[in-house]
């Protein structure tokens, strides 16, 4: 992947190297365990362990995480920019463990059990952010047709905790919300 074809507001998901994250997405079911969006400069915003960090796209597009870049469609460029900025902000917010943790518990349940047990909708003002939940609670403040987003099939809308199979899922049914990028 030629990291100058990325455009700021462009998701990235990736496969982390080893045991624990090929557990963990086995676990969960999702192909994926992390989402990174491109923003200014050639640098992604990345909410992982210990905070949300600026980090160069180069990082996140190495072959061996193999990437899958996600481009949302937007209602205009000022659309794009205010997700952008508004992700940007949230450099330095400390990652929520807890939250993942709890989230990982839910997907067992749901993925094994068939029992869904919702966990608490995220809201702008957290202190604390996991990856998926800051990019989907971005896209649907800014992106485009956000209102479908409610009506999809997501854990996002079952769980209120976003997960990456949710991007697969709004690139699968709607594609012109969300195309990949080769």
């Amino acid at each position: 992947m030629d990291p100058g074809a990325l455009e700021p507001g462009d998701l990235v998901l990736v496969k982390s190297p080893g045991l624990v994250f090929r557990l963990g997405r086995r676990i969960g079911g999702n192909p994926y365990d992390h989402v990174g969006v491109v923003v200014s400069s050639g640098q992604t915003l990345n909410i992982d362990k210990p905070s949300a960090r600026l980090l160069p796209v180069e990082r996140l597009v190495r072959a061996r995480l193999r990437p899958l870049v996600l481009r949302p469609a937007w209602e205009s460029p000022e659309a794009r920019d205010r997700f952008v900025a508004w992700i940007e902000s949230l450099s330095g917010r400390a990652y929520d463990v807890g939250r993942t943790l709890r989230l990982i518990g839910r997907l067992i349940l749901k993925r094994f059990l068939r029992v869904t047990w919702p966990l608490e909708r995220p809201d702008a003002g957290r202190p604390k952010w996991i990856c998926t939940d800051a990019v989907l609670l971005g896209l649907e403040q800014f992106g485009k047709d956000h209102a479908l987003l409610r009506t999809l099939p997501l854990d996002w809308n079952a769980l209120r905790c976003a997960t990456t199979n949710d991007f697969l899922v709004i690139n699968a049914k709607h594609p012109e919300l969300m195309q990949r990028v080769s």
